[in-house]
């Protein structure tokens, strides 16, 4: 399906056949965001969502199993509005059950504990958030909308609901110098081993003024036959390490 603005993605979704929710972002005031700023949130209508689910029937292969919900911030969606397209895509497409895309900090908070348990249940899992920063006063200068301790505390509300995500972090916009030391007040390096696949240790490259080199996204064998979507937005990715802690 064609989607009505560009898209960010994390490179392990790249492949993920898409449905758009929602349009626009629910916050809209991130100064760096090129994007949603001046698109006002909107929900698509169900039955839009519908025919876009019977095009996606059509299309999706028998071992696709995830599929990435698009807009700015489609987990801002009520529960009940975010299971009923789940239902949708599964009379539809069976093998479905799991489901990522774009989420704000505010969006997790918004919702009760047994809100996050509803989706987690429903395959809501590795999920995307723009936490940007660690450090207050460049969230505040950018007006993300939330602080560190926002992040921190949203994010072990995340993990005690079995939803699993990926932090996105903007290096440079704590200013000169600042970028390693403010990803978080509290963090513990060293944290998780580094995913097999699509993990890269590209610190020692960068701090000793090389270049670090990394490998294409969007090709992999499941998709290599895909029209390229021309809304999509690629940007790199820089894995960083480690454990928030509460």
């Amino acid at each position: 399906m064609a989607t009505k603005t560009l898209q960010h993605r994390p490179p392990q979704d790249m492949g993920c056949p898409q449905l758009q929710l929602t349009d626009g972002c629910t916050h809209g005031k991130c100064h760096f965001c090129d994007i949603y700023n001046g698109v006002p949130f909107t929900a698509l209508p169900m039955e839009e969502v519908i025919a876009d689910i019977e095009a996606l029937a059509r299309t999706t292969m028998s071992h696709e199993h995830r599929i990435y919900l698009t807009g700015g911030n489609p987990f801002a969606l009520p529960v009940d509005v975010l299971e009923a397209a789940f239902d949708e895509v599964e009379k539809r497409i069976p093998q479905i059950n799991s489901y990522g895309g774009f989420c704000r900090i505010g969006d997790v908070a918004h919702k009760s504990d047994e809100d996050l348990r509803r989706l987690a249940a429903r395959g809501v899992d590795d999920i995307a958030i723009g936490a940007e920063s660690g450090y207050d006063p460049a969230l505040a200068f950018m007006e993300k909308g939330c602080t560190a301790a926002d992040i921190i505390e949203q994010s072990r509300r995340l993990r005690e609901a079995g939803i699993s995500f990926t932090f996105f972090y903007l290096a440079g916009m704590a200013g000169a110098g600042k970028g390693r030391d403010r990803l978080c007040p509290r963090v513990q390096r060293g944290g998780p081993e580094p995913h097999p696949r699509r993990d890269a240790h590209p610190h020692q490259d960068l701090e000793a003024g090389g270049r670090h080199r990394c490998g294409p996204v969007g090709g992999s064998g499941r998709d290599r036959d895909r029209p390229r979507d021309t809304h999509l937005h690629r940007a790199p990715q820089l894995p960083v390490h480690g454990q928030l802690l509460a």
